[in-house]
C-alpha cells in the first residue's frame, strides 16, 4: 500500500484517536456493563445494545448479560436477533421464569406465534408474575393465527392470577374487536383508559379502533398523539400516524411522520415498509422496489409486504414480477381480496385473461361483489371471448350504481367499447361534472379526440382546467388540440403556459420542442433546453429531447451519445432515452454497443415489450439467433397478443431457415390481427423464399384489397413477379404502387425491372418524370449514384450524389461514398469526406473502412490500421474488412501481420467468398 503523508489536522488528533481506542479496548465487560446500564436507564435501547456486545465479547457465556442484551434488542426492534440471544441465555441456565416472558413477546414480535404455542403453550411457570405476561403474550398469538376462543381463554387465564393486569385487558379488547364487536372493543378500552391513563399502548389501541371508521380519523390521530406524549417512541402509534396520513391523502405529513419513525427506529421493518410505501405514493417507485426488495428478503411470506411490492411492480409497468409477488401473496392469504384482485390485474397486462379469470372467480362468486371487482372480471371475460359473460358482469356492476368515478368510467368505456359511444359520452360528462377526480374527464378528451370533435375536446379541456387550474396536463392536452386545428401560434402559447405551471413538464417540452423544429426555431428550442438543464442538469426528458434536437440538427455523434448516456444515468427507467441510445448503436452498426446496452435497460426496465423487441433484433444483428429467439418467445410470454412477439420470432426462424415454422408464427398473427399488412408482407416474403409464388401473390393482393390506397401490395406483388423474372408484370405492380401511398423504394425497383426487361428508353424516360416531380428523393437519387459509381462513372456518380447532400447533408451513406468516389480519382476532398461521415457515424464498419482506405492513400498507416481495427470489433461480418487490413499492412510493409490476417481467412475454407482473393494476396506477400 502506498504512503500518504497525514495533514497537519491528522496528525495532531492521530495521538488522541489512538489514545480513545485504547482507552476502549483496556475497558473491563463490568465497565461496560456500567455504560450499557446507564443506557438502560435513559431508555437508549440501541446504545445498551452496543455496549452489552463490548461487554459479551470479555464474558460470551454471561447467561445475565445475554438475557439483558436480547431484551434491549426487543426494545430496539430487532426481534430476530432478540429470539437468538434470549435462546442463549435460556441455554446457559437464566431462570423460566426470568427469560420465557421475554422470549415468548420476541418470537410474537418476529411473526413465529405458531412456534410460540407449540414451545410454550403448555409450560407453567412458577412466578405469578411470569406467568401472567407468557398468557397474555398467548393470548395475542393465538389472535394473530385467528383463534380468538384459545385467545379469550388465554387471557382470561392471566386475568384469573392478576385482574389488574392492563396488558391483559388489552389483549382482551383486542380479541372483542377479531369478534367483529368494535363498539364493545370501545366500551372496554375507554374504561381501561381511566384506569392506566398513562399507558401509550392502551392510547395506541385506542386510535386504531377509531381509524377503523372513515369519519373518526381526526380521534385515531388525537389518541396517537396521546400516547406519543407518553411514549415518543411507542411504534405502533408511530406507525399508524403514518398510516392515517396516508389514507388521507396528506403525504406531506406523512413523510414528517416517517422521518419521525425513522430516527426512533431506524431498524424497524415498520419504518422500511413505510419508507417504501411513501415513496410509492409519491410516484417513486423506481426508488421503492429496492426497499420492498429488502422486506420480501427479510419477511418473504409477509402478505402486506408481497402485497404492497407487487402493487409497485404494476406500476413499474413490470407484470412478471408484480404477478410472482401478488401470486405469492394469494397462495399464503387465500381470502385476501386486494392480493386476488391485483394479481387479476397483472395477468390481464401479461395477456393471461384465464388466469386472471381464476384469481378473481371467488371474489365475483359474491353476491355483494363490488363494482370494482365486477369491471376486472368483465374485461377478462371480454379478452378470452366471452362477450356474453363480460356483459352479464358489466350489467352486474352497472347495477351498483357505484359511487366510485374510477368504475363508473371503466363501465361508460365498456359502453363505448361495444358502440354505444354516445351513451359512454354522456355518461362521462356526468361523472366528469360530479367528481374531482380526473379518470372521467382525461377519457372525455380522449373520446371527442379519436371522434375527431375538437371543439367539444376544448370544452373538456376548459372543464379540466378550472378543476386542476395550476396543473400543466390542461394546457398541454389544450395545446395538442390545437396543434389539430393547425392553430399553430395558439399551441404555442398553451404549451408555454403548460411550461409556465411546471417548468419540469416534459410533454409539453416535447411538444414544443418539435413546433421549434418545424418552424426553424431550433436555436431557441435549443436554448430553451439548456436553461432549464442549467437549472436541473439531471432532468432526463430534457436530456433526452435536446439529444433528439441534436439527431435532427445535424448533431455530432459524440454531443448525442453524451446526453443520451447522461438521460439514462439521471434516469434508468427512461425508456425513450434507451430506446433511442439502442437505435443509435443499432443504426451506427456498433453491434457490441447496443448488446451491453440493451442488457443494461432491460435489467432496469424488465418485461417492457418495446425494449424485449429491440434487443431481439440487436441480436439477430449480431448474428445470435438462438437468444434472439429466447428474447422473442419471452416477449410472447409477456404480451401475447404483441405483433412484434410473432414478428420477431418469426425472423429469428427464417434466420435459422426454418421457413415453415417461421410460416405458420406469421399464419397465427395473421389470424389474431387480419388487417395487420406487415404480417402479410413478412409471410409473401417467407413463401417467395419456399418458392410459393402464388402464396405471395395472393398475400399481396389481400394487402391491395385491405389498404387499396398503399403501396405495400404492390410491392409485395411486384417482388412475387420479379422472383419468377416476370419483369413485365413486376414493372406493372411496382408502376401502379408508385402512384400510392408510402411509395418509398418503389421508383428504385420500377427503375430496375424496365431494365431488366431490356425498355432503357423507357427506363430512361421514368427516371426523367420521376426526378422533375420528386427532384429531393434522395433514396432514387442516391440508387441511381450508386448505379453510376458501380459502372465507374465517376462525374455521374458525383454529380447525383451531390444532389442528395444538398437535400440531407449528413446522409451517412452518401458522404461516405462521395469519400470512396474522390479516393477512386485522387481528389484530396476524399479525407474531408470521410471525416463528415465518421462525424456522423463513429463506429460504423463500412464507414471506418473507408476512411483506413483514404488514410492508406495518404500513407498514413498507422491510422488506418487503427480504423480498420476499431471497424472489426463493431461488426459481425469480418472477413472483408480483415482483406482490407491485410491489404493496409502490405502497403505499410508489415509482411508478418498481413500474413496473419490472410491465413486466418484461407481458415474459414474455400466455400468463403474471401478465400480466393486471400490466397492470392497471401502468394503475392509471401513472394515480396
Amino acid at each position: 500500500m502506498a504512503y500518504r503523508p497525514l495533514n497537519r489536522w491528522a496528525r495532531a488528533a492521530l495521538p488522541v484517536l489512538l489514545s480513545s481506542l485504547l482507552w476502549a479496548c483496556q475497558k473491563s465487560a463490568t465497565d461496560h456493563m456500567a455504560l450499557a446500564n446507564a443506557a438502560i436507564a435513559a431508555k437508549e435501547p440501541t446504545a445498551a445494545v452496543l455496549h452489552l456486545k463490548n461487554a459479551l465479547a470479555k464474558d460470551p457465556n454471561s447467561g445475565e448479560g445475554r438475557m439483558m442484551l436480547g431484551t434491549q434488542e426487543l426494545a430496539a426492534g430487532d426481534s430476530g436477533a432478540a429470539v437468538i440471544d434470549l435462546r442463549r441465555a435460556r441455554e446457559l441456565k437464566v431462570p423460566d421464569d426470568k427469560v420465557v416472558p421475554v422470549l415468548a413477546e420476541a418470537l410474537l414480535a418476529s411473526r413465529q406465534g405458531r412456534l410460540l404455542i407449540e414451545q410454550f403453550g403448555s409450560l407453567k411457570l412458577t412466578q405469578p408474575a411470569a406467568m401472567v405476561r407468557l398468557n397474555t403474550t398467548l393470548a395475542l398469538a393465538y389472535l394473530a393465527l385467528s383463534n380468538p376462543v384459545q385467545a379469550r381463554k388465554s387471557a382470561d387465564a392471566a386475568l384469573a392470577i392478576d385482574p389488574k393486569w392492563v396488558d391483559a385487558k388489552l389483549a382482551r379488547a383486542r380479541i372483542t374487536l377479531a369478534e367483529s364487536n368494535r363498539a364493545q372493543a370501545l366500551t372496554e378500552i375507554n374504561a381501561l383508559i381511566q384506569e392506566a391513563p398513562n399507558s401509550d399502548e392502551v392510547w395506541t389501541f385506542k386510535g386504531y379502533l377509531h381509524e377503523l371508521v372513515r369519519a373518526e380519523q381526526d380521534q385515531a390521530l388525537a389518541a396517537y398523539a396521546k400516547a406519543l406524549e407518553i411514549n415518543p417512541k411507542q411504534l405502533q402509534a408511530l406507525y399508524a400516524t403514518v398510516s392515517v396520513h396516508m389514507a388521507l391523502e396528506d403525504l406531506k405529513k406523512a413523510g414528517g411522520a416517517v422521518d419521525t419513525l425513522a430516527k426512533t427506529w431506524p431498524k424497524s421493518f415498520y419504518t422500511l415498509y413505510l419508507q417504501a410505501r411513501l415513496n410509492h405514493l409519491n410516484g417513486k417507485y423506481a426508488e421503492a422496489r429496492p426497499q420492498f426488495a429488502s422486506l420480501i428478503s427479510a419477511l418473504p411470506e409477509n402478505v402486506t409486504a408481497l402485497l404492497a411490492s407487487g402493487l409497485n411492480e404494476l406500476k413499474l409497468n413490470a407484470p412478471i414480477q408484480a404477478e410472482a409477488q401478488l401470486a405469492r401473496a394469494v397462495s399464503l392469504a387465500p381470502t385476501n381480496g386486494a392480493a386476488r384482485y391485483y394479481l387479476a390485474q397483472a395477468n390481464l397486462q401479461l395477456g393471461r385473461p384465464e388466469k386472471a379469470s381464476n384469481a378473481i372467480a371467488p371474489l365475483i362468486e359474491a353476491a355483494d361483489a363490488p363494482a370494482e371487482i365486477l369491471v376486472v372480471g368483465a374485461q377478462a371475460k371480454l379478452l378470452q371471448g366471452d362477450t356474453q359473460g363480460a356483459d352479464a358482469l358489466y350489467t352486474r356492476a352497472a347495477k351498483f350504481k357505484s359511487k366510485d368515478p374510477s368504475v363508473r368510467t371503466a363501465l361508460a368505456v365498456a359502453q363505448a367499447a361495444k358502440g354505444e359511444t354516445d351513451a359512454a359520452l354522456r355518461e362521462l360528462q356526468l361523472i366528469s361534472d360530479a367528481s374531482d377526480l380526473l379518470e372521467a374527464d382525461l377519457k372525455l378528451i380522449s373520446t371527442r379526440l379519436s371522434r375527431n370533435e375538437l371543439s367539444e375536446a376544448l370544452v373538456a379541456i376548459d372543464k379540466l382546467d378550472k378543476k386542476k387550474p395550476d396543473q400543466a396536463a390542461a394546457a398541454e392536452l389544450r395545446g395538442q388540440v390545437l396543434l389539430k386545428k393547425s392553430d399553430f401560434d395558439g399551441a404555442r402559447k398553451a404549451f408555454e403556459l403548460a411550461l409556465q405551471r411546471d417548468k419540469f413538464y416534459a410533454p409539453a417540452l416535447v411538444q414544443l420542442t418539435n413546433l421549434d423544429y418545424a418552424f426553424d426555431k431550433s436555436d431557441q428550442a435549443r436554448k430553451r433546453l439548456e436553461s432549464l438543464l442549467a437549472l436541473d442538469p439531471n432532468n432526463s426528458p430534457a436530456l433526452t429531447t435536446l439529444a433528439a434536437l441534436a439527431l435532427k440538427t445535424g448533431g455530432s455523434s459524440a454531443e448525442v451519445q453524451s446526453l443520451l448516456d447522461r438521460a439514462t444515468r439521471a434516469d434508468p427507467l427512461n425508456l425513450n432515452a434507451w430506446l433511442m441510445l439502442l437505435l443509435r448503436h443499432f443504426n451506427a452498426g456498433d453491434v457490441q454497443a447496443a448488446l451491453n446496452a440493451s442488457q443494461t435497460a432491460n435489467a432496469a426496465i424488465p418485461d417492457n415489450v418495446q425494449l424485449m423487441e429491440m434487443t431481439g433484433r440487436i441480436q439477430l444483428k449480431s448474428g445470435d439467433i438462438r437468444q434472439a429467439n429466447s428474447t422473442y418467445s419471452n416477449l410472447m410470454r409477456v404480451s401475447p397478443r404483441s405483433a412484434s412477439g410473432y414478428m420477431g420470432l418469426a425472423a429469428s426462424l427464417i434466420a435459422a431457415g426454418e421457413l415453415e415454422a417461421a410460416a405458420k408464427s406469421l399464419q397465427r398473427l395473421i389470424e389474431l390481427e387480419p388487417r395487420y399488412a406487415d404480417a402479410q408482407r413478412m409471410a409473401a416474403e417467407v413463401a417467395l423464399r419456399r418458392r410459393l409464388f402464388k402464396d405471395a401473390i395472393a398475400l399481396g393482393r389481400n394487402i391491395q384489397r385491405l389498404y387499396p390506397n398503399e403501396a405495400m401490395g404492390y410491392s409485395v406483388e411486384g417482388e412475387a413477379e420479379a422472383s419468377q423474372s416476370n419483369w413485365a408484370a413486376a414493372a406493372a405492380a411496382f408502376r401502379k404502387g408508385l402512384e400510392k401511398s408510402n411509395a418509398d423504394g418503389m421508383s428504385i425497383r420500377l427503375h430496375l425491372m424496365l431494365l431488366r426487361d431490356g425498355k432503357t428508353a423507357e427506363a430512361e424516360q421514368m427516371r426523367d418524370a420521376r426526378l422533375k416531380s420528386h427532384p429531393k428523393d434522395v433514396i432514387f437519387l442516391a440508387y441511381l449514384g450508386d448505379n453510376l459509381l458501380d459502372a465507374k462513372d465517376w462525374t455521374g456518380a458525383k454529380s447525383r450524389y451531390q444532389q442528395v447532400l444538398a437535400v440531407e447533408p449528413n446522409n451517412v451513406g452518401t458522404l461516405n461514398n462521395m469519400a470512396w468516389l474522390l479516393l477512386q480519382t485522387k481528389d484530396p476532398q476524399a479525407l474531408s469526406f470521410a471525416e463528415r461521415a465518421l462525424a456522423v457515424s463513429p463506429d460504423r464498419p463500412e464507414v471506418l473502412d473507408t476512411m483506413a482506405q483514404v488514410l492508406a492513400s495518404r500513407k498514413e498507416y498507422a491510422k488506418a490500421v487503427e480504423s480498420l481495427k476499431r471497424a472489426i470489433n463493431r461488426s459481425t461480418d469480418t472477413g472483408a474488412l480483415r482483406l482490407s487490413l491485410a491489404r493496409v499492412y502490405i502497403q505499410a510493409e508489415d509482411k508478418l501481420n498481413a500474413i496473419a490476417e490472410l491465413e486466418k481467412l484461407i481458415e474459414l475454407g474455400k466455400s468463403s467468398p474471401l478465400y480466393l482473393p486471400a490466397r492470392k494476396l497471401l502468394t503475392e506477400a509471401r513472394k515480396s
